[in-house]
This record gives structure tokens, C-alpha cells and sequence, in this order.
């Protein structure tokens, strides 16, 4: 039976406000072609993890690279190599983007480590990473202030490819620094650990851990990668439900890193991997997928969610070559949603999500994520008439391009949005009729 979605907008009621849950992780380098793209995002904020893997020859943000010399007198600016983190995220800072500070190294998934093992004393670990923050917050060692607010404790300790201590290492590393560091730093929020999130088990160990030491827990951090929207959406609420359970009522969730994965990357042949990372990962399932699941985020008590990466790799948004791609234009579309932040009442549906909103000038922004649709348009019925009517479309022929309406598309208060290919994302913008 065909279905043709119709949803109701109600530009009279307000619902709350549309939450800036589109982080990235990382950000352009110096010389790369896509900054003034990347800007355009409107992100969130920038986790910064994984930066030397995506800046080849840079020994950048991981403690062991900007104090590469554990033994040394740490408390001597000479010691620390800052000179390329600060390019970097200066750079980051200068397309108006908040960075988000991953205290610890980037992952090693090959079978011989050299990073991720243990600090030999966690006390001076903690205390080299109050430098770092001092350097980029309190401009000490001819530092900055970038005014950081968000600090996490290391990345996906639940794997050996981060990890080559005990768990209960690690618990004494993060209780250790965290203390040390909420001292320090009473205003900043401090969390972690970044949990592979595929196992609830190390996310209760970690918590009774905390609870047991009183550490603090500004925020709890969680990674998700798959396929399923609904899993994306339910999963916050048990991890709140969590959190709560150990007394943590107060701390934040960030999912902060996710991303489309319809299948597994690492198993592939080689001459396959292109087509995963290059066309699964990044064209239009994959942006009506993130654009879906911005919007089902926003009913969820989600705090911050980064995407990963905002860079040009892999798990990318832009090409090897600095072009943009679908995904980018969802992400960007949406970063356009939060520029209208007071959300409004739309109608939801099985194949569309929806979501609606206006700014303090009165223009009304929508944003249409659709899937497997039977039928080639959604009716959108308004409480008032529109003077004016954008349509901008991510689909196979369009990156987020102006499309033209038809004269019949736009009739009383009704507008049918026409959908060229499916799945694809749809942003309209708004005004009322003043007569």
C-alpha cells in the first residue's frame, strides 16, 4: 500500500529548543583546502582525538607527543612540545568551532604498542596535563586562552587498542587525574573515558569505581557506530538510567564519537574498502541517517554528540581530494537547524524524521530526513500561509542546492516537497504571511 507522509507543523507552539548535538571530532590542518567548508558546519564543538593519525608527520595534542620525555622535570616549559598543537588548534579555534580536549593518545590498532600503555606515575601524568590545559587556558609557556571548558580523561580504555593496563589500572589513572584536575580547575568539566560503548559491563565497572572514590564526573563519554536509528535514540536513555544509578544525576552524556556503519570496515577485501568508506560512509543513506539521528536525538536527555570525523579520511565528510560530500551536507544542514533554535511542533512518520524551528526574526527552518519512501513527495500542512518558501535538497542531485519549488507545490497553507531520490535530506525554509 503506497504511503505518502503528511506532517503538521504547529509554528504557534513552542516545544522546547533545538540542541546543538552536531560536535565533530577534529579539525582541519593548517593548508587544508576545506576549512572555510568546515566552518560553515556551525559544529558544536571539536573532540580532539586521533589528530597525529590525520596530520602525517605532526606530533600533536597526545600527552606522550607533547611531553615526549616522561622522566623529565615536568614542570619546566622547555620540556613540552606545544608548538604544533597550538597551530593546529588555533586554526581550529579560527573558524569559530569550540574544542573539546581528549587528555591522553590516539589509538594504536596494530599488535605492537607504543603509547597507549600505563603512565609510570599517574600523579605526574595528571599534573602534566594541568600544564596542558594551563598552556591552552591560562596562557602559560607563552600559551592561550581558548577558554577550553570540556577535558576528558583518555579514549576507549575497553580495548587493547587504547589500553594495555588492567581496567583497574585505569581506574586509578582516572580517579587520580580527575581529582588533581577538578581541584585545579574548579569551573572546567572534567569526565570521560570515551567506553567503546559496545559492552554495558565496563561503563558500570568504571561508575561503582568513581562512586567508590568520590571521583568527579562532569560528563560520561560513550562511542557508537552501526546502523539502526532506534538504537542510536534508546541507548541514551539506559545510559542515563546508569549513570543516575551510581549517584552521577548531575553528568552529562556525550556520545561523542558515532557515525553511519551499515557494515563492518575492517573485514572487506581491500579492493572493496573504497566503496565502504567512500560511498557507504559518505553518500546519501549515510546522511539521511545523521541527519535522522540529530533530530531523534533531540527527545532524548543527550547531552553532546561529535561525529566522527570532521576530517577527509576514511570516516570522513570530505573527499581525499577536499571535496564535500553527502554526509557534509546533512551535517551542515543541520547546523543551519540550530541557527533557529526555538523548536516547534511537526507530526512525525515512520519514513520521515522531522524536525522544526524558528530564530528571533520569525523564519521558520525544517529539516526532512527521508528513507524508503513509497511516492515522490511529503505534504507539509502550516497553521498560516507562507509569504516565502526555500527548498534546499541533499539527494542525488543536489549539495543542499536551492530547488526549485513548482507552482502547484506551494498552494494555501499546504507545501509538497518534492523527493527526487530516496534516501535523501530536505531543508525548507519559512516566512510568515503578514496580512
Amino acid at each position: 500500500m503506497m504511503h505518502l507522509p503528511e506532517l503538521h507543523l504547529e509554528s504557534t507552539r513552542r516545544i522546547g529548543v533545538i540542541r546543538r548535538l552536531n560536535g565533530v571530532n577534529l579539525s582541519p590542518a593548517a593548508g587544508d583546502s576545506y576549512a572555510d567548508a568546515y566552518a560553515e558546519l556551525n559544529a558544536a564543538c571539536a573532540r580532539m582525538h586521533d589528530a597525529p593519525l590525520n596530520c602525517a608527520g605532526r606530533e600533536l595534542i597526545d600527552i606522550s607527543r607533547i611531553f615526549p620525555l616522561f622522566h623529565l622535570d615536568h614542570h619546566d616549559p622547555k620540556n613540552y612540545w606545544f608548538k604544533e598543537t597550538d597551530g593546529y588548534l588555533k586554526q581550529c579555534a579560527d573558524t569559530g568551532t569550540p574544542i573539546y580536549y581528549r587528555l591522553g593518545e590516539s589509538i594504536e590498532p596494530h599488535p605492537v604498542k607504543y603509547r597507549v600503555h600505563p603512565p609510570a606515575d599517574f600523579l605526574k601524568w595528571a599534573e602534566i596535563c594541568e600544564h596542558v590545559i594551563a598552556h591552552y587556558n591560562e596562557g602559560w609557556a607563552d600559551g592561550f586562552h581558548f577558554g577550553i571548558e570540556y577535558w576528558e580523561i583518555w579514549n576507549e580504555p575497553d580495548t587493547t587498542s587504547m589500553w594495555t593496563g588492567t581496567e583497574e589500572q585505569f581506574f586509578e589513572l582516572y580517579i587520580t587525574a580527575s581529582k588533581h584536575l577538578k581541584k585545579r580547575f574548579p569551573q572546567l568539566k572534567i569526565g570521560g573515558p570515551g567506553h567503546i560503548g559496545k559492552r554495558p559491563e565496563p561503563m558500570h565497572r568504571f561508575l561503582q569505581a568513581c562512586r567508590e572514590a568520590d571521583a568527579p564526573l562532569d560528563f560520561y563519554s560513550w562511542h557508537c557506530y552501526g546502523c539502526n536509528i532506534d538504537y542510536f535514540r534508546d541507548q541514551v536513555q539506559q545510559v542515563r538510567e546508569a549513570v543516575d544509578s551510581y549517584g552521577y544525576t548531575e553528568t552529562e552524556l556525550h556520545l561523542n564519537e558515532w557515525h553511519y556503519a551499515p557494515c563492518s570496515w575492517s573485514k572487506p577485501a581491500p579492493s572493496l574498502k573504497p566503496m565502504v568508506y567512500d560511498h557507504f560512509m559518505k553518500y546519501l543513506d549515510a546522511a539521511a541517517f545523521t541527519s535522522a539521528v540529530l533530530t531523534a536525538w533531540q527527545d532524548t536527555p543527550l547531552d553532546m554528540g561529535c561525529f566522527y570525523t570532521g576530517l577527509s579520511r576514511g570516516f570522513g565528510i570530505f573527499t581525499l581530494y577536499g571535496e564535500i560530500t553527502k554526509v557534509y551536507c546533512a551535517l551542515k544542514a543541520f547546523g543551519i537547524m540550530t541557527r533557529h533554535p526555538h523548536r516547534l511542533a511537526i507530526d512525525q512518520d515512520p519514513d520521515v524524521y522531522a524536525l522544526a524551528g524558528e530564530d528571533d526574526n520569525g523564519e521558520i527552518a525544517v529539516l526532512l530526513s527521508v528513507f524508503r519512501i513509497m511516492g515522490a513527495a511529503v505534504t507539509l500542512h502550516l497553521d498560516f500561509e507562507p509569504a516565502e518558501a526555500e527548498l534546499f535538497s541533499v539527494d542525488i542531485a543536489s549539495n543542499l542546492d536551492p530547488v526549485e519549488l513548482p507552482e502547484e507545490a506551494v498552494a494555501g497553507n499546504r507545501i509538497t516537497v518534492p523527493v527526487a531520490t530516496k534516501p535523501s535530506v530536505h531543508l525548507l525554509k519559512l516566512r510568515r504571511n503578514k496580512k
